[in-house]
Formats: C-alpha cells, sequence, structure tokens
C-alpha cells in the first residue's frame, strides 16, 4: 500500500520529501521527464554532493530577517568565504563551536549583570544609611531654628524692659514731680479753689510715682532674669556655631556621597543595558545559526523538490478525515497531472462572471467588493462564481486579473507564513471536496492559483528586472513554463540561474498549512505590527499635561546633545549612511522647525499652562526654557548655516524641497522685522509657482512630492500674512485657488483619485486623503473668493470631495480600515498616517465642519476608536509612521468634539516611550528595513524621529497643527 498524505479536521499536513518517491509511483509519474529536468539543474552547477552554497545559505538568512552585516559576521564566524562552498561536516562542527562559545559569553554576560545589580543593591543601602544621616541632621537643624527663634523673643523683652527702665529714671527729676510752694497768702476764693485742685493734683502724682517705683522694682528684677538667661543662650549659641561647621562639612560629605553612588549606579544601569544589548545580539546571531544549521538538517533532494510542483490534485476525504486519496470514481474525476490537463486543447470562450474584481480605470463604480475570504468559501459551494473566459490566460495584460479572481488576498496572507510548494499542494487539494467541479473549473482554479503564487515572487522579479515591465512578464512566462513543464521555455529561462535560484529556493522546503484559520493568520501577521498592550496596561492619567511637558524636556535635551547648531545632516542611526540633507521629513529642515516651533510654544503658551510646565526643569534652566530669544538664536545660527549650501533642487513641497528652508525663513525674518530677507525669501518660495502653472504635468499629484505640497506653503503664508499692514501683507487667495483648479481637473470628477507610481493611493501622505485636506483648507481659506471667482467650478469641487469621502468611509466600515490604494484593496495592515485611517481623521472633520453632515463625525469617532485599538504600531518613532503621528488623529477629534476621552487617548500614544510593556516592544520589534532594530533611520528628524514627537507633545499642551497638514 502506498504512503498516504494525512489530513487532520483542523491541519493539512504535508509529510516530508522522503516519503514522495513511492507517491509519485503511485501516479505514474513521468520518471524520464524527471531525470531530463535533474539533469539541466546540474547544468546550474546545483551540488548535492554533500557540500552547501553559501549564496543559498545567505538567501535563507535573508528571508529569516537577517540582515546583511549580520549574515557577514556569521559566516566570518563560521570561517566561510562567500565565494567559496562548504562541505555539511565543516559547517556543522563549525556552527557547534560557535555555538557554544556564544552561548558561554552569554553565560559570562548573565554573571557579570548579576554581580552588578549585588552592587547596586551595596549602593542602594549605603544610600539610605546617608539619608538618615541626612535627616538626623535635618532635625538637628530644626533644633537650631527653635533656639534662634526663642533667642529674638528674649532680645526683643529685653529691650522693651531696658527702655522703659530708662523712661522711669528720665522721669524722677522732671518739674511736674516737684512738690509746690505752701508758702504764701490765702488766696482768694477763685484762687482757693485752684489751689485746692492743685493739691488734689500733687496727691495724684504722688500715688502715680509710688505705683512707678514698683513696677520698677519689678521690672529690675525681670531684666536680671532676661540677662541671665540672655547669658545662658549665649554659651549655647557659641557651642551651637562650633557644631554649624562640623553640620555643615557633615551635609557637604553626604551629598557629595550620594552624588557618587548615583554615579556609581548610573554606571551599573549602562553597563547592564550594554550588556543586555550584547546578549541580545549574541541570541539573535544564534537564532540565525540555528535557522542555519536546522537548514542543513533538512536539506532537501533538488529532485523531489522540482517533482511536487507537477503532482495532481487529491481528493479529501471528508468522512475518515485520515488522508488524501486518489478519487476512486474516475469516470467522474480526472486524476491525471494537471499539467497534462493543461496540454490539451483550450476550451471555447464561456461567460465571465466578475467578482471581486477591482477596476484600476472605475473602481469608483464598483460599490460592493466582496471580501476575498467569503468568496473562497462561497466557490467551495458555488463553483459557477470562478467561471471565466480561459483565452484571458494567454493575454499577459489579466495576470493580475486572474490572480485577484482566485484567492489571491488568501494566498497573499499564507504565502507570509507557510512554504511555497505546500501551499500549493493543499489549494489544489480543495475543489476534489465538491462534486459541482468540471475538468474545466479544476484547470482554471489551478491556473489561477499558479499565477497568484506567482505574484507574490513578483518582488524578487522586480528586483532582479529593475521594474522592467516586458521582463517581468518574461520571467512569469518563463516559471509558468516550469510548472507545467513546457519544453518550449525552458532552456530559455535557464539562461537566468539568478532568479531560477530564487525561485527554487521559494519551494524549497515543505512544511503546515492551515486553511481553516486563514483569517487567524492575517490577525498573527497584524500582530507583528502592533501592540495592544496598552489597553490592559495603561499608564496613570492623573497630571497628563506635566507628564507630556517632561517628556518634551527630556527629548529636548537628548536631541540638543546629539544634534548641534547648524547641523546639516540627517544624522542617520547607521552612521556610515549619514548624508546631507536639508528636508524638513528627514534632515536639517526639521531642526529649523523645532527651534521656529519652540519660540511659538513658549510664546504663545498661556499662564494658567505654565505653572503646570515646569516638570524636569531646575531652578537654572526653568528661565532658559522660556526665553523665546534663546531659541530665535539657534533658529537663526541654523537658517544661516543651511542658507550657505541652499540650492534649487527638484522638488517642490514644504516636506521634502528646499523651498521649505526659505518659507520658514520668512517667518524668521518676520519675527525679526526684517523686511528685506522677508520679502526675499517670500519671493524665492513664490518663484515656482509660474513653473507649476505652465508645466502641471511635469509634477505629482499628492502631498509628499506634489502640487498639493507645494499648495500647503501658499496656505501656510496667506493664513499668517494676509492681514497683516505693509511690506508683510500678503494675500495669496488668487493661486490658492488656480492651484486647487488644477489639482481638481487632474484628479478627476465624480470620486477622485490619485495616481502615484501607477497606484491609485487612497492614504494622506501619497494618496487622495492627502489632496482633500488640502482642498478643504484652501476652501476654508478663500471660500469667499472661490465662490465669486467660479461658481460652478467650486460646487463641483465640493461634491468631488464629498463623493470620494462616502466612497472611503464605506470601504473603511467593509475593511476595518482604509488599504494603501486601489489596487492592494484587501491589505488592511497599516495603521499609520501615512497610509490608514490616522490620515483620515483631519479631512473628515474639515468636512464636517464645512458640510455640517453628521457621517462624517461618526465615521471619524468610529475611526478613532479603531485606531486606539489597532494604532500602538511597533515600528514606534515619528509622524509619518509612527505612534505620535497617530496621536494627532485623537488630538485633532479633540479640537472637535473635546471629548476628555480622546485627549486621553492621545496621552496613551504620547507617552508609549514611558510605557514599559510598550515600548519593549518597540525596541524590541525587527523592522526589515531599519538600519538599527528599534531606532529609526533619522533619529532626529522631524517626520521619523523625536523632532515630530516633540511637536505633538507641544501641540497636546497647547494645540497649533500638526506639521505638514495643517497650519
Amino acid at each position: 500500500m502506498s504512503r498516504q498524505v494525512y489530513v487532520s479536521p483542523e491541519r493539512m499536513t504535508i509529510q516530508k520529501l522522503e516519503e514522495y518517491p513511492s507517491a509519485l509511483q503511485d501516479l505514474n509519474f513521468n520518471h524520464s521527464r524527471f531525470q531530463e529536468i535533474e539533469g539541466e539543474f546540474k547544468a546550474l552547477d546545483v551540488d548535492q554532493s554533500g557540500w552547501l552554497s553559501l549564496t543559498e545559505l545567505e538567501l535563507h538568512l535573508k528571508r529569516k530577517g537577517c540582515d546583511q552585516q549580520l549574515v557577514q559576521e556569521i559566516f566570518n564566524d563560521l570561517n566561510t568565504n562567500q565565494d567559496q562552498k562548504i562541505s555539511k561536516d565543516e559547517f556543522t562542527h563549525g556552527y557547534l563551536n560557535k555555538e557554544q562559545n556564544l552561548i558561554d559569553q552569554v553565560k559570562s554576560f548573565e554573571i557579570k549583570i548579576k554581580q552588578i545589580r549585588t552592587s547596586e543593591e551595596e549602593f542602594k543601602q549605603q544610600i539610605n544609611v546617608a539619608n538618615h544621616q541626612q535627616f538626623i541632621i535635618t532635625l538637628q537643624s530644626g533644633c537650631l531654628n527653635q533656639f534662634y527663634r526663642q533667642q529674638d523673643d528674649i532680645i526683643k523683652a529685653s529691650k522693651q524692659i531696658e527702655v522703659l527702665f530708662q523712661c522711669n529714671e528720665a522721669s524722677d527729676g522732671h518739674d511736674r514731680f516737684s512738690k509746690p510752694s505752701l508758702n504764701c497768702e490765702y488766696p482768694v476764693w477763685g484762687d482757693k479753689i485752684t489751689y485746692i485742685l492743685h493739691q488734689i493734683h500733687q496727691i495724684e502724682i504722688s500715688v502715680e510715682l509710688i505705683e512707678i517705683h514698683q513696677l520698677q522694682k519689678q521690672s529690675l528684677g525681670k531684666l536680671r532674669v532676661q540677662k541671665d538667661l540672655q547669658q545662658d543662650f549665649q554659651i549655647q549659641e557659641q557651642l551651637i556655631f562650633e557644631g554649624i561647621g562640623e553640620i555643615l562639612v557633615l551635609f557637604e560629605y553626604i551629598n557629595d556621597w550620594n552624588e557618587y553612588i548615583k554615579m556609581q549606579m548610573q554606571y551599573c544601569e549602562q553597563n547592564v543595558n550594554n550588556l543586555l544589548d550584547q546578549i541580545r545580539q549574541i541570541k539573535r546571531k544564534l537564532y540565525f545559526m540555528k535557522q542555519l544549521y536546522n537548514f542543513d538538517n533538512s536539506n532537501l533532494k533538488q529532485k523531489e523538490t522540482l517533482s511536487l510542483s507537477l503532482l495532481p490534485a487529491y481528493k479529501l476525504d471528508n468522512q475518515t478525515n485520515k488522508s488524501f486519496q486518489q478519487q476512486e470514481n474516475k469516470a467522474q474525476y480526472d486524476t491525471q497531472p494537471i499539467f497534462n490537463q493543461c496540454q490539451q486543447s483550450q476550451p471555447e470562450s464561456i461567460r465571465i462572471q466578475q467578482i471581486a474584481i477591482l477596476d484600476q480605470q472605475d473602481y469608483k463604480q464598483q460599490n460592493d467588493l466582496p471580501d476575498a475570504f467569503n468568496i473562497f468559501k462561497h466557490s467551495l459551494s458555488e463553483p459557477d462564481a470562478f467561471i471565466i473566459d480561459m483565452d484571458q490566460i494567454k493575454n499577459q495584460q489579466n495576470y493580475k486579473l486572474m490572480g485577484i479572481l482566485v484567492l489571491l488576498i488568501t494566498i497573499n496572507i499564507a504565502f507570509s507564513r507557510c512554504d511555497f510548494l505546500g501551499l500549493l499542494l493543499v489549494l489544489l487539494s480543495i475543489p476534489y471536496q465538491n462534486k459541482k467541479w468540471n475538468n474545466q473549473q479544476l484547470q482554471f482554479y489551478s491556473y489561477g492559483m499558479i499565477f497568484s503564487l506567482i505574484l507574490d515572487f513578483y518582488w524578487y522579479l522586480y528586483s532582479i528586472t529593475k521594474g522592467s515591465q516586458n521582463l517581468l512578464i518574461v520571467f512569469l512566462i518563463y516559471i509558468n513554463a516550469i510548472i507545467n513543464m513546457d519544453l518550449h521555455y525552458q532552456s530559455t529561462f535557464y539562461a537566468y540561474q539568478l532568479v531560477l535560484g530564487k525561485f527554487m529556493y521559494s519551494i524549497k522546503s515543505v512544511d503546515i498549512i492551515d486553511l481553516n484559520f486563514l483569517m487567524s493568520y492575517k490577525l498573527q501577521i497584524g500582530n507583528q505590527r502592533y501592540t495592544q498592550i496598552h489597553l490592559t496596561n495603561p499608564l496613570p492619567q492623573d497630571n497628563m499635561i506635566e507628564n507630556v511637558f517632561e517628556s518634551l524636556v527630556n527629548e529636548l535635551k537628548q536631541f540638543r546633545q546629539n544634534v548641534p547648531v547648524g547641523c546639516l545632516t540627517d544624522k542617520c542611526s547607521h552612521q556610515q549612511k549619514e548624508k546631507q540633507d536639508l528636508s524638513m521629513f528627514s534632515g536639517a529642515g526639521g531642526y529649523l522647525y523645532l527651534y521656529l516651533r519652540m519660540y511659538e510654544f513658549v510664546k504663545t503658551l498661556p499662564e494658567d499652562l505654565q505653572t503646570f510646565c515646569t516638570s524636569g526643569l531646575s531652578d537654572q534652566e526653568l528661565p532658559e526654557f522660556y526665553n523665546p530669544e534663546i531659541y530665535l538664536d539657534l533658529a537663526q545660527k541654523q537658517y544661516d548655516a543651511m542658507q550657505a549650501i541652499l540650492k534649487q533642487d527638484r522638488y517642490i513641497t514644504f516636506l521634502m524641497s528646499n523651498i521649505a528652508i526659505s518659507l520658514l525663513g520668512a517667518d524668521l525674518y518676520f519675527i525679526k522685522k526684517d523686511k528685506e530677507n522677508f520679502s526675499k525669501n517670500i519671493s524665492q518660495v513664490l518663484g515656482v509657482f509660474a513653473n507649476i502653472m505652465a508645466n502641471p504635468n511635469q509634477f505629482q499629484q499628492e502631498l509628499l512630492y506634489g502640487i498639493p505640497g507645494y499648495l500647503y506653503m501658499f496656505l501656510w503664508i496667506n493664513k499668517k500674512y494676509s492681514k497683516e499692514q505693509g511690506p508683510y501683507q500678503l494675500d495669496l487667495t488668487s493661486h490658492i485657488f488656480n492651484l486647487c483648479k488644477m489639482i481638481v481637473a487632474q484628479c478627476g470628477d465624480g470620486i477622485m483619485k490619485c495616481k502615484f507610481f501607477n497606484q491609485t493611493y487612497f492614504g494622506a501622505a501619497h494618496g487622495i486623503l492627502g489632496i482633500i485636506q488640502i482642498l478643504l483648507l484652501s476652501y476654508e481659506q478663500a471660500k469667499d473668493y472661490f465662490h465669486l471667482k467660479d461658481e460652478k467650478f467650486t460646487l463641483k469641487m465640493l461634491e468631488s470631495i464629498q463623493l470620494t469621502l462616502d466612497y472611503l468611509i464605506k470601504i473603511y466600515y467593509k475593511q476595518g480600515n482604509i488599504p494603501p490604494s486601489a489596487e492592494g484593496i484587501q491589505s488592511v495592515e497599516l495603521q499609520q498616517f501615512c497610509h490608514g485611517i490616522p490620515g483620515a481623521l483631519s479631512p473628515l472633520l474639515k468636512a464636517y465642519q464645512i458640510f455640517n453632515n453628521q457621517d462624517y463625525m461618526n465615521a471619524s469617532i468610529h475611526m478613532s476608536e479603531t485606531l486606539y485599538k489597532y494604532g500602538m504600531i511597533k515600528k514606534g518613532y515619528g509622524i509619518c509612521h509612527g505612534i505620535p503621528g497617530n496621536s494627532y488623529g485623537f488630538m485633532q477629534i479633540y479640537q472637535v468634539t473635546k471629548n476628555e476621552k480622546f485627549r486621553r487617548y492621545a496621552f496613551q500614544f504620547l507617552q508609549y516611550k514611558q510605557n514599559p510593556h510598550v515600548f519593549n516592544e518597540v525596541k524590541n520589534f525587527p523592522f526589515y528595513d531599519r538600519h538599527v532594530v528599534g531606532m529609526s533611520d533619522n533619529p532626529f528628524s522631524l517626520m521619523l524621529g523625536s523632532v515630530g514627537d516633540m511637536c505633538a507633545m507641544m501641540d497636546f499642551i497647547n494645540y497649533k497643527r500638526m506639521p505638514g497638514y495643517e497650519v
């Protein structure tokens, strides 16, 4: 009995390749043909005699995510040379030795970390002792202060008594106390009365004197007591003053000791981090070396791999769920290999039922695009869904159409998680589960399946052919010929050894594929892009402004330490790739933007907010931080440095061109009231306008590189200077209108389209959302002028904007996101400003304000909730495709709704670095096209780095605008 392929209810598993020869024999495989293919591949110098190709090993590592530098390092560790081959024994011996060395190294590092942690505990104990000593000294200081307060009271009392005593002594000799003479005649009656009254007064004075003398005696007693106390306090004061010096010295010593201990702890922490980084690097290297070792252990024979691409489909026995078996009823099902069927004559054309088709030229008319996965499930019971004109197979222009019609999205999902060949075999078995399928439908299904897989291979071909469409078509034909054993193309295709090597590698090994949980694969892939740990481990939401401000201060300090004033490079994370770059997007233009934004921030921050914005600043740093002239001076120095090398480049937009430097220069000189330089910079910005109007077809229609990105600068100027007086007054309303008219003309009527490199993009950076945002900002600034100038055009533009937004909202509610492009309608993984719903929130909110359509607000709120769940992307850094860029969506909706919930959402995203659970995911995310894992390629730039992060933090505290997207 022949070996069988086992299939479980949940997983379809292909057995190891060693088991296939008997299966091939049961199927009466043409072994002579196989020997011919084997000989042709041997002509390509594919050595199967115990030697491994280093090129093949390198390719294997790169597919696993290993960068070129680490590949070279691993080969060096294994004592290999890329120009040579290595024997399996030599490779295994080198791997095992190096693996043990690396493991020992990791263990030694871990021991060092334990030792450092022990030292840290000792340092902490010493700090506790020092803090206790400081507490005792503080108590002593409190006693000293109490003594001084008592001493002051005693001195005041003594002075009062002395004054009273002196006053009493002085009063003894006063004339009013002298007894009057009685040696006189009796006066007349009137004088007698006066005399009696005088005598009475004298008696009263005598009584008063007696009382005063009594008080004097008492005061003298008190004075003696006070003087005795004063002498005692003077003695105590002398003793305390003698101890004060010792206390101060002790204080200074403890402070110095604490600083020393803290420095030691920082040094320990730095050492620990360095060791942990080394351990991560070593483990990463071990992981990839293990991949090579496993690759060697599972090295498969070429002939068996080749032959499997020709296996026929099997019937799945649903009753036993144990095996694939050939269909017993050969009259109903043809069990000959599919390639034999394909060599038969083509059937006549039959009806085309268009489902899952997204016509690139007229996608606006497709209101209901069915979900591909539902189509896939539907196809098992309704095979007529896949009826198509078989003559189109020969039409080179319809390869992509065929891929879309046959589970393209399903295969795209699975391809990144399984092997090429295993997927092909399993999917070819599916049609046999349904008895309604005839041979023609089976044939089409197989063809479409193969082409779908080939489309996934497209990017390999693209890099080889350097984008040549004709050569790509040729390669597709060649690969199809190999699968179908068409002798006509095989010998020609073998001339492209690199292409063949890559293709053969993609079908090298066979593992497991789960068709019952393809959507869970999609979620699993998505989970590689984002984390949801903030939902279960959020940051505390009290003191949000204080915490964000402290993060802003820390980022600014780090920026000032790493980016010197006047820097002209992009400060690339890979130092050897650092280059001169003046753009706002990734280069020195962003540094100038930061200085001017900081000037604006401290100049306009309300006083009630300033009371919350002191965290992270010392008493010396606080006045410096809130001095706007400092940032103005930094901006001037940065501008002067860039102006020295500034020249006209081929770009025209705010984010990418050198013109933006002149735009910021105009702002700088407006602040300084320098009319001449202000006018000079404005002229440089306006100088491109005439060329654009004369040659509109030479420029793209998108925000990052095209005319809308240039129009953004006009909106900037018009908003700031249209209401100024004198030489600073600039009204660009007519220019704005003309540019809008040009943009709308190229984007079309009805549902607008944005074409960029032959793709119909939807997003903010490259797509129609960015264009709509600029058009709405333009209309908002110059509404009256638009209607007066051309009412018909204005109404048509507004209608097209609404139709396009309605179309995108419909896609969102269906897909859960806005895909990057119409061609990739099923690709919904990207949740970032440049592609996805984060870039849709601002234009939707602006449309809500202009059109008063509640649907736009409802969609914005729904999108923001989705963004909060899936927008904590592991790419992490920057505005363009990072977490701070996604935070702007929450801040924008908060500005309109004033719902504190969205402000809290923004806080969680802005403070992602302070959430250790989130930041740990970001730091360790192996983003495939970054120079350094866990770090942005341009870590201090506006759109990719900390400058953008700081702008978002300032806008959280006092909202102004999203850079490059709002004015």
